[in-house]
């Protein structure tokens, strides 16, 4: 079992991952929040979104345990959660779920502890795409399709302690 500590870009986040193949192949559930965020926006630089992602990836090791640089690939889904002030948590309707690839890399850093920097694009689901563009502070990054919007300038870095 593995447990993580993260940053999606300046989104915090935490993970779990399992092992069914030992060395091989791994699972990994997490839950990155939008609610505390580390981005400039004007004159703030903590600021919040009312959303959080629940996903679930597979994916499999690339190269030994023991090297010194471990490589991964993976792919999974995602689930968008909404919970803004005065309404109930509930599934956001402008992007409801997604996919997700991952390509990482992690370095042991002592104690059981691994730091890792992922590339993690996502494609976001939704009927409305000139929509969830709009809701960003740039579009750089990001491409619009008719059914989907693909964010390319996801990046996941953190800590990993594993057992």
């Amino acid at each position: 079992f593995a447990f993580d500590a993260s940053l999606l870009l300046a989104w915090p986040g935490t993970a779990f991952t399992w092992s069914p193949v030992p060395e091989l192949l791994f699972v990994r559930g997490g839950l990155t929040t939008y609610l505390l965020g580390l981005v400039m926006r004007g004159d703030a630089f903590i600021t919040t979104d009312p959303f959080s992602m629940l996903d679930l990836l597979a994916g499999v090791y690339l190269n030994p345990a023991d090297a010194a640089v471990r490589f991964y690939a993976g792919a999974g889904a995602f689930l968008r959660v909404v919970h803004a002030p005065n309404l109930l948590v509930g599934i956001d309707p402008l992007a409801p779920f997604g996919f997700e690839a991952a390509l990482g890399a992690q370095l042991p850093a002592g104690s059981g502890a691994s730091v890792f920097a992922e590339f993690l694009p996502l494609l976001y689901v939704t009927d409305y795409p000139g929509m969830l563009l709009s809701t960003q502070e740039s579009s750089r990054g990001w491409v619009a399709f008719t059914r989907a919007v693909l964010q390319v300038n996801s990046v996941r870095v953190g800590v990993r302690w594993q057992r």
